[in-house]
């Protein structure tokens, strides 16, 4: 089973993405290890450098390890090599749409990511969802369901745009990194519940005659 490969962006790779990369793999993995891989990067990234402390000390509140890579500049090959792109704000989308445009129908913000997820999964017996839980593997089948939220992107959008960002604590105190914190971890649990009911999916039920 070749994991599905989620590259997650934000700016300097010191804060929001490395919190989101740790939390979202450390959490994926408990529920079904092997089916995320989970990696981020910077648009401007502080290369070489560590998390910062606000994003590690709550990492470490959840029982989440905060060792790991350090910051790295993003490139097209990341884009290209990966199956889901996650920006933090919608300028990280953009910015890794301008670096590849054929990244279009896998590039998001987390949280924009997470309300069309919510917004898809609302109808699980809908025929487009049956379809992609059909496939043999919990990549495979988020391989097909994520195109599906594309198609929620004009009838699911959020009330206000900045609703898609989330808030940069760089240089802030630790009420900014507890907000970060917080706007992440909500959006985690639609990908998380998505995770455990496509895991849960037989893809091949069994028929009695």
């Amino acid at each position: 089973m070749s994991p599905l490969s989620i590259l997650v962006v934000c700016t300097g790779n010191i804060c929001r993405s490395p919190y989101a990369e740790r939390a979202l793999q450390a959490l994926a993995d408990r529920i079904a290890p092997g089916t995320f891989s989970v990696t981020s990067a910077g648009t401007r990234a502080v290369v070489g450098r560590g998390m910062e402390s606000g994003s590690a000390r709550i990492l470490t509140e959840h029982g989440i390890p905060t060792d790991g890579p350090v910051a790295r500049q993003l490139t097209a090959d990341m884009v290209t090599g990966a199956d889901l792109v996650l920006g933090l704000a919608r300028e990280h989308r953009a910015e890794v749409l301008d670096l590849v445009p054929g990244a279009l129908r896998r590039t998001f913000t987390l949280r924009e990511f997470a309300r069309l997820l919510a917004s898809c999964m609302a109808a699980p017996s809908s025929a487009d969802v049956q379809a992609a839980a059909s496939a043999d593997t919990i990549p495979d089948r988020w391989r097909a369901l994520t195109p599906l939220a594309l198609r929620h992107r004009t009838d699911a959008k959020a009330a206000d745009p900045a609703d898609d960002d989330v808030l940069d604590p760089y240089g802030l105190d630790d009420t900014a990194f507890r907000i970060m914190a917080a706007q992440i971890d909500a959006a985690l649990v639609p990908l998380l519940d998505t995770l455990t009911r496509l895991g849960a999916a037989d893809p091949h039920p069994s028929t009695s005659n």
